[in-house]
């Protein structure tokens, strides 16, 4: 990962972009009623997987440099 991806990744607006996308994959996931796991997408241009299980969420960003388990509330939440 490069120090302007790191840059990306740092800004809020990264996280703000990630939460309404991976909401947006939720959501239509639910409407289709499938399970499709993991689920890959970019944001701002920067690859992220989100693997998703009952109550919460494995998010995988720029090919595994940042990994994380959230629950699946907080990715659905709207921004504060």
């Amino acid at each position: 990962m490069d120090t302007t991806q790191q840059q990306a990744i740092a800004d809020p607006a990264f996280e703000t972009a990630l939460r309404a996308k991976a909401k947006d994959v939720i959501d239509t996931m639910g409407q289709l009623q499938v399970e499709a796991s993991p689920i890959t997408f970019d944001v701002n241009g920067i690859a992220v997987e989100l693997a998703c299980g009952e109550n919460d969420c494995r998010v995988t960003i720029a090919d595994g440099s940042y990994q994380l388990r959230v629950p699946v509330g907080w990715l659905t939440a709207p921004p504060t």
